[in-house]
């Protein structure tokens, strides 16, 4: 056997070649942001004891520990505990919005484009994210200059319409008009829509659905449950409100009623379209909710007996975890143990 000599070269490929011989045998390196999404996804679920340490005087100081499981908060875990708390934060977020406090309804409308091949959504879903959204920028910027400016959240969706087709489109959450501007409102934006459309360089066709007013709840119930990452197997063309329906959130994820994007993403491709990438978005002004910690029960602290009120860059989590975290927890799934969540859930159709 001829000895062996190995190295890197520049494109991050392994090679192994003998000394003896001029074959060459390459070997794809495994790419480290993937290993260190594989890390991160094998700790959700396991138990650990979370320090919350207060640095804005350069002298740290504890300002609270907690002790429960750890969950990773990455869109692209499919746990069913993971999701529930997702949903829980992402709810509880939008719910801490100051504007809409006291409102009983919201105004839920959408903004769809044409449905791209399931090819290109996967290859090249930054570049259609990028242009929509400088669509979306341009048509409520010509709104507001109008008198027409819906102060909303906005939430990514997507859904297969048809066979190797997936159909992008926005969901908006909005504080509800006066009954006096709702039709005068909905017309001016759908003439504005169709006179932008015309007048583009590069034909981006996209249309406006308003589904009126409903219930506060079931419409931030609807907008978490796409921004904590569950999507719908398909959608008919033209959606309506039907009607709401009481849900169990544990029940519809143990059914599969939901599409996760670990069905449908290599892990490269999450990570190169998904990861780290703002899920939501608020618009015509309506300020952000505050932060959150990373589960729902371990509330960010953000007062300190010493310094008074904080900024999250104030504060230092340490988490430390209480197994062998090498050790990836179990797949299997115990869904009698995951807690109870009735939301209302706005069904479409």
């Amino acid at each position: 056997m001829s000895r062996r000599k190995e190295y890197i070269d520049r494109k991050g490929y392994y090679f192994i070649k003998p000394v003896l011989d001029t074959k060459i045998f390459d070997f794809p390196r495994i790419d480290p942001r993937v290993e260190a999404l594989d890390y991160k996804l094998s700790l959700c679920g396991q138990f650990a004891t979370k320090n919350f340490y207060c640095e804005k005087s350069g002298v740290e100081h504890l300002l609270k520990s907690t002790h429960s499981p750890f969950f990773c908060e990455i869109r692209y875990c499919s746990r069913p505990e993971c999701l529930v708390q997702r949903f829980k934060r992402q709810l509880q977020t939008f719910q801490d919005i100051q504007r809409f406090h006291g409102l009983k309804k919201l105004w839920h409308f959408a903004i769809g484009f044409e449905p791209v091949s399931e090819i290109e959504f996967k290859k090249n879903f930054t570049k259609y994210k990028k242009r929509f959204e400088y669509v979306l920028n341009r048509y409520f910027g010509n709104l507001r200059k109008k008198g027409v400016n819906p102060q909303a959240v906005r939430v990514l969706d997507f859904s297969f319409k048809t066979e190797g087709m997936v159909y992008l489109h926005y969901h908006f959450g909005a504080i509800p008009l006066p009954g006096n501007r709702i039709s005068p409102s909905l017309k001016l934006m759908q003439e504005t829509r169709i006179r932008m459309i015309s007048r583009m360089k590069i034909k981006t066709n996209f249309h406006l659905q308003s589904f009126g007013l409903a219930s506060k709840t079931g419409v931030l119930s609807y907008l978490s449950i796409r921004a904590s990452g569950m999507y719908k197997y398909d959608m008919i063309k033209n959606p309506r409100y039907k009607h709401l329906k009481i849900g169990n959130l544990k029940e519809s994820i143990k059914l599969e009623k939901y599409l996760f994007l670990n069905q449908i993403l290599t892990k490269e491709e999450y990570l190169q379209s998904f990861y780290n990438k703002s899920h939501f978005l608020t618009i015509g002004g309506l300020p952000r909710p505050p932060p959150h910690g990373s589960n729902i029960t371990d509330t960010m602290p953000l007062f300190c007996e010493q310094h008074g009120a904080l900024e999250r860059s104030d504060i230092r989590i340490e988490v430390l975890f209480d197994q062998n975290i090498l050790k990836p927890p179990s797949p299997s799934v115990n869904y009698s143990k995951i807690e109870k969540i009735d939301v209302e859930i706005i069904k479409i159709y």
